[in-house]
């Protein structure tokens, strides 16, 4: 069976719940605070791995507790840790989260250990065969070689370019298959379009996009990725453009509680099923029903569905 590496951030989320975010100078009391792993890394890792994939992470913790902490969770979860590396003289990324009583967030990042991998890390690398999977919590300088090594060996590639922002060329170009949501489809479209494409879809980032705009910038942006590009849309389903081939599928009814991780476990999930065997189109399906089973729980992690949970609804 093929393996899913993934290389992506590491962070410890510092959670707390306030009934209203503080002003500048206040101080106010809050509850249920919680300490949960997380980054988007380490969650679609172990999404990959609770969907049956056998994976290995690449990634880079500090020497504290909390690097301690991250490994132990993910030895638990069943994944590969040869791959991270503990960074000297830094700590390990930490989330501050605030959440008020409307079930808005407020978050402050900091990086740390996530952004002293380099393309000089030593780990488990991708052979024929395998998938490497990189969201962009990490530097352009470790996900470009990265790339291009698994793109020598045979291994598939699979970028999910989230949080959206500019990267160097040679990675895009080096890309299999391009996974977004509707914000980073309309970045990366802009970043492609010479033809004034780009202004136009970063004034429309934030607003909810008509079916043929959405078709126009996936089919734009599938040029140069041989498995394609998919874009998923929440409540909508999502458009994909695999091989040349337009698909459209649809979200499933769930009751939406929180969304929190559903883009990971999405995107894990996805690497899992095509890691296994299964047909591109077959694995969008299983990647759906993942992700619906978890924005019908609460929380990052926890919300993660295992594969069991996932057969039974499909």
């Amino acid at each position: 069976m093929s393996k899913v590496h993934v290389l992506g951030s590491m962070n410890m989320d510092l959670v707390a719940r306030v009934e209203q975010f503080p002003r500048p100078g206040e101080t106010l009391f809050g509850h249920d605070f919680q300490t949960l792993p997380g980054g988007k890394g380490l969650n679609q890792a172990v999404a990959a791995a609770r969907a049956g994939a056998s994976v290995v992470m690449r990634g880079a913790v500090g020497a504290d507790a909390q690097g301690t902490s991250l490994r132990d969770f993910l030895v638990q979860e069943g994944v590969d840790i040869q791959g991270v590396s503990t960074a000297a003289g830094v700590a390990t990324g930490t989330a501050l989260i605030l959440v008020d009583g409307k079930g808005e967030n407020s978050i402050v990042v900091v990086p740390g250990a996530n952004q002293q991998i380099s393309e000089n890390d030593d780990g488990v690398r991708p052979v024929r065969g395998d998938f490497l999977l990189a969201p962009f919590e990490v530097p352009d300088v470790a996900i470009e070689p990265a790339f291009a090594q698994a793109r020598a060996v045979g291994a598939c590639t699979v970028l999910n370019p989230a949080p959206a922002r500019p990267c160097r060329p040679a990675i895009l170009e080096q890309t299999d298959l391009l996974v977004v949501n509707e914000t980073e489809l309309q970045f990366f479209a802009g970043l492609s379009g010479g033809d004034g494409g780009q202004g136009e879809a970063r004034k429309a980032v934030g607003e909810p996009l008509a079916r043929e705009r959405i078709v126009e910038w996936v089919e734009r942006l599938a040029v140069g990725h041989p498995l394609g590009v998919v874009a998923t849309l929440g409540g909508r389903g999502l458009i994909a453009s695999l091989g040349g081939r337009l698909v459209e599928l649809p979200a499933r009814e769930v009751e939406v509680v929180d969304t929190t991780a559903a883009g990971d476990t999405f995107v894990g999930a996805l690497a899992a099923g095509m890691a296994g065997g299964t047909s591109i189109e077959e694995s969008l399906q299983f990647a759906i029903a993942a992700a619906g089973i978890c924005v019908s729980r609460v929380g990052a992690a926890p919300s993660i569905p295992e594969l069991s949970a996932i057969r039974e609804i499909l």
